[in-house]
């Protein structure tokens, strides 16, 4: 396997990732938020959501800077 072709993969492996953040793992600590909002859960359950999802939100950041910098790779 050639370097770009690791690179691609690599591209495909982040892009998969980013996408699964996004589209499961986001709406469902939203939705945990909400419905923890809605049935007046303690505090200290919604602040333990809202910092995962904060985590969440940064992994994504990172995640993305990395399929940056490979796509810069391939030049």
């Amino acid at each position: 396997m050639s370097n770009d072709e690791h690179i691609y993969e690599a591209l495909r492996e982040t892009g998969k990732k980013i996408a699964d953040l996004k589209e499961f793992n986001i709406p469902v600590i939203l939705n945990t938020i909400a419905e923890y909002e809605e049935a007046g859960a303690d505090e200290s359950f919604i602040e333990q959501q809202r910092n995962l999802l904060r985590k969440v939100y940064a992994r994504v950041d990172e995640l993305e800077a990395k399929a940056a910098r490979l796509l810069k790779r391939l030049g």
